[in-house]
C-alpha cells in the first residue's frame, strides 16, 4: 500500500513547482527526461530516455510495453547492473530517500527492495541517514551505455521538479542533462533517433486505463493536441513564437512579389516551415528593422543541407548551445554576441549531422 495521499502531497510541496507545459517542453529536448505521477508511476517519457533505460526496438520505434503502467523505481531496479555503486553514491541515496518519502515503511518499495536483496549493495542502504533530506532532488547519475559491447559510463546531472495542473499536485519531471563528457554522445543518439523516426511521437504516454483520473484527463488532451514530432504545431508555435504569412514577409522585406520570397527560401536565406495553414515563416529570424538577421540567414544556409525538416533549424536557433556559453543563438544575437561564434556552432552541428 502506498503512503496516504496527504503524505504524497506533503512530499510534493517540498519542491519548487513548475507547470505541466514546462515539464512537457523538457521532454521535447534532446536529453533523457520523463514525467511521473506522485507515486512514481510513469506518465510520459521521451525517446532518448527510453533508449537510456534500455527499451527494445520494434521496427523503427521503441517498444513501450514493459514501460506502460510501470513505476520509475521499478525501471531503476531493472537496471541496477548498469549503475556501478562506486560511482553513484548520490543516485542511490536519492532513490532510497525519495522512495521512503513516497512509500513509507511498508511494503518494501521496488528500488529499495532490489538493492537490499543485492549483497554488494546492502551497505549503501544501511549507510543512508533517512533524516537528512538535503540535496535530495538533484544528484549525479553514471550509467553504462545500453548499447556498447564494452562498458562505457554516461554521466548526467539529474534534477527532479514538482508539477502542478490547475493548481493541484500532479507529479514530477525528471530531467537528465548530460555532463560535458557525455554531451556529444547524447546529441548524436538524439539525431540518430530523429533520423530513424521522422514521423511519429518523440514523447510516449504510458498510463493504462484506470490510472489517476487527473492524469488520464491531461493525457487525453495531450494526445488530441500534441501528436507528433517534429510536425507538432501546438508545441512549435508555443516554442518558436509567432509565424508570418508569405504576404507579411513580402511587406516586411519590401519585396516586389511573392515569388521573390520563394526565391529567398529556395536559396536557403529565409526559413519557411510547413504548417496546417500552409507555408509560414518564424518571426524569430527577423530583426526589429524588418530584415532577416544576416547571421540567422547564414545559419539557415549551413544547416539546410543536413537536416530532415526546417523545424530542426528553428529548434536549433532556440536551443541552448554549449559553444555560446549555454545561451540560445537567438538570445546570443539579441545581446550583441559575436555572430561568428553562432556560425561556427552551426557548422559544428552540421558536421555532426552529416556523419
Amino acid at each position: 500500500m502506498l503512503a496516504a495521499e496527504d503524505s504524497l502531497i506533503k512530499v510534493w510541496r517540498e519542491h519548487a513547482v513548475t507547470s505541466l507545459e514546462a515539464a512537457k517542453a523538457a521532454l521535447r529536448r534532446f536529453y533523457p527526461a520523463w514525467i511521473s505521477l506522485l507515486d512514481g508511476h510513469l506518465y510520459a517519457m521521451n525517446a532518448t530516455s527510453l533508449w537510456l533505460w534500455d527499451a527494445q526496438m520494434s521496427g523503427q520505434d521503441f517498444e513501450t510495453r514493459t514501460f506502460r503502467g510501470a513505476n520509475i523505481f521499478t525501471i531503476f531496479a531493472r537496471n541496477l547492473y548498469r549503475i556501478p555503486a562506486a560511482d553513484n553514491a548520490g543516485f542511490f541515496r536519492a532513490q532510497f530517500l525519495i522512495e521512503h518519502s513516497i512509500y513509507g515503511e511498508h511494503p518494501e518499495p521496488p528500488f529499495t527492495d532490489a538493492t537490499r536483496r543485492n549483497h554488494e549493495l546492502q551497505s549503501l542502504y544501511r549507510a543512508v541517514d533517512m533524516s537528512n533530506l538535503e540535496d535530495l532532488w538533484q544528484y549525479e547519475l553514471r550509467i553504462q551505455s545500453p548499447e556498447d559491447m564494452r562498458p562505457r559510463l554516461l554521466s548526467f546531472r539529474v534534477t527532479v521538479s514538482a508539477i502542478a495542473v490547475d493548481g493541484k499536485p500532479f507529479g514530477y519531471v525528471w530531467v537528465c542533462k548530460p555532463t560535458s563528457d557525455t554531451y556529444s554522445i547524447i546529441r548524436k543518439k538524439y539525431k540518430e533517433i530523429f533520423r530513424k523516426r521522422r514521423r511519429g511521437s518523440y514523447v510516449k504516454y504510458l498510463l493504462n486505463n484506470g490510472d489517476d483520473e487527473l492524469a488520464l484527463r491531461v493525457k487525453e488532451h495531450d494526445i488530441n493536441h500534441v501528436q507528433s514530432f517534429p510536425e507538432d504545431e501546438h508545441f512549435w508555435r508555443e516554442h518558436l513564437g509567432p509565424f508570418l504569412q508569405r504576404t507579411e514577409v513580402q511587406q516586411r522585406l519590401g519585396l516586389d512579389s511573392l515569388s521573390a520570397v520563394n526565391l529567398l527560401t529556395n536559396q536557403h536565406k529565409l526559413l519557411a516551415v510547413p504548417t496546417q495553414l500552409g507555408i509560414q515563416y518564424p518571426a524569430l529570424q527577423f530583426m526589429t528593422e524588418g530584415q532577416v538577421d544576416p547571421t540567422v540567414s547564414r545559419v539557415i544556409e549551413v544547416l539546410s543541407s543536413v537536416v530532415a525538416t526546417p523545424y530542426t533549424i528553428a529548434s536549433w536557433l532556440k536551443a541552448e548551445q554549449e559553444e555560446l556559453n549555454g545561451e540560445t543563438p537567438i538570445n546570443w544575437l539579441s545581446h550583441a554576441g559575436d555572430p561568428e561564434r553562432v556560425i561556427e556552432a552551426a557548422k559544428h552541428t552540421a558536421a555532426d549531422l552529416d556523419q
